[in-house]
């Protein structure tokens, strides 16, 4: 996991400084709705499995690439 982290920093200092406001403004959207997780069932997990797929994809997408993001989904979310 600690690579993991590390590894979502990066890519986070590779985002456009014209993308930043906006990136910035989700996670915060994605951490306030995780606190009313009891009413929405929206956990951190549940977020991950709907968002992340959508945010965390290759601009081309080959078989390779989705093997891959398989892979790392499934090692996230065990």
């Amino acid at each position: 996991p600690h690579l993991l982290i590390n590894e979502y920093k990066i890519y986070l200092k590779l985002i456009a400084k014209s993308r930043a406001p906006l990136v910035k403004f989700l996670f915060q959207f994605l951490s306030d709705l995780q606190i009313y997780s009891e009413y929405n069932m929206m956990t951190p997990s549940n977020l991950g499995i709907v968002f992340g797929p959508n945010l965390i994809k290759p601009q081309t997408q080959t078989q390779v690439s989705l093997i891959s993001f398989l892979h790392m989904y499934m090692y996230i979310y065990r």
